[in-house]
């Protein structure tokens, strides 16, 4: 721990992260006969809140205003098309950048869920048709992640959003808007592949905090 944290100058959250990975492959050496004197039982890895940032209802409504309109910069619209579409679906950068124009033509979607090795259902609502009309390059040569992240980063200083964004606050956003337009935290353990639903309580402890801080409303 003090190596990671001194040396690596790694986070709280690496930390632990690493940590519980050393476990694993300890744990799995063991199992085959490997002689290793450490004991497991003596190291803790602390369980961290994750901050995970996501964009508000009125911020994607802003993107949203950008995108249809005359004004926006051709160097943005691809990228922003990708963006908000996953602001409407949820997916991972991977499973987004693999899917094929023609996959999309209906009002539901398959495809591979390269995290869970499971194929998955997804629909395609009003908003995903409107962002996949007003650009027929989208989903045809997709560009990397790491070029998303750097025009995202560009339209969102544009629009005075001051938030950190990269490919994944799609996803994140996706799910805090979803529990915060009242969808259930069940339907929303299976619509973003979650094996485990403590992960998806993750968005759910989000919203709560947001709820709680409304109270400052009455001072």
């Amino acid at each position: 721990r003090k190596y990671l944290s001194a040396k690596l100058k790694n986070q709280a959250v690496t930390i632990d992260s690493n940590i519980k990975v050393i476990k694993h492959y300890i744990k799995l050496a063991k199992k085959r006969g490997v002689m290793i004197n450490v004991d497991l039982e003596r190291i803790k890895i602390k369980q961290h809140r994750s901050h995970r940032t996501n964009l508000s209802l009125q911020e994607v409504e802003r993107m949203k205003e950008y995108y249809f309109s005359k004004f926006i910069k051709p160097t943005h619209k691809m990228v922003l098309g990708y963006f908000l579409f996953n602001c409407m679906t949820g997916l991972r950068i991977n499973d987004l950048l693999k899917l094929k124009r023609e996959q999309l033509n209906d009002d539901y979607f398959y495809f591979w869920n390269q995290k869970s090795k499971k194929q998955q259902i997804l629909m395609t609502n009003e908003t995903c048709r409107k962002i996949l009309a007003e650009d027929s390059s989208l989903f045809i040569k997709p560009p990397s992640a790491k070029h998303i992240n750097e025009v995202i980063k560009e339209i969102a200083l544009f629009l005075g959003i001051k938030k950190h964004l990269v490919c994944h606050v799609a996803r994140h956003t996706f799910a805090t808007n979803y529990l915060r337009k009242g969808g259930k935290v069940e339907d929303l353990q299976i619509l973003l592949g979650h094996s485990d639903i403590k992960t998806t309580m993750i968005y759910v402890h989000i919203v709560e905090s947001e709820a709680i801080n409304t109270m400052r409303l009455l001072d």
